[in-house]
């Protein structure tokens, strides 16, 4: 026996030939254009373990704000 659709859990339609959004394929996004939290966590990791290694490297605030200027002007504009 069947039972009526509720509001949680509504029955979709069958006769749609739209295709839905999960049965679209995803962008391509070239992997270079967006750096994943695991390639920025391995950047930091790298950096604490060379601050740790050589006390001596450790950035100050000026440096970093210089580092973020010239990457930034590396980078081209985004369209």
């Amino acid at each position: 026996m069947l039972r009526a659709p509720t509001p949680s859990f509504p029955i979709a339609k069958q006769d749609s030939h739209e295709p839905t959004q999960a049965a679209l394929p995803p962008p391509y996004v070239p992997r270079d254009a967006h750096p994943t939290a695991c390639d920025w966590l391995r950047q930091v990791e790298a950096i604490s373990a060379a601050c740790k290694a050589d006390p001596s490297r450790l950035l100050t605030t000026d440096a970093v704000l210089a580092a973020i200027a010239a990457e930034r002007a590396a980078t081209p504009p985004a369209r």
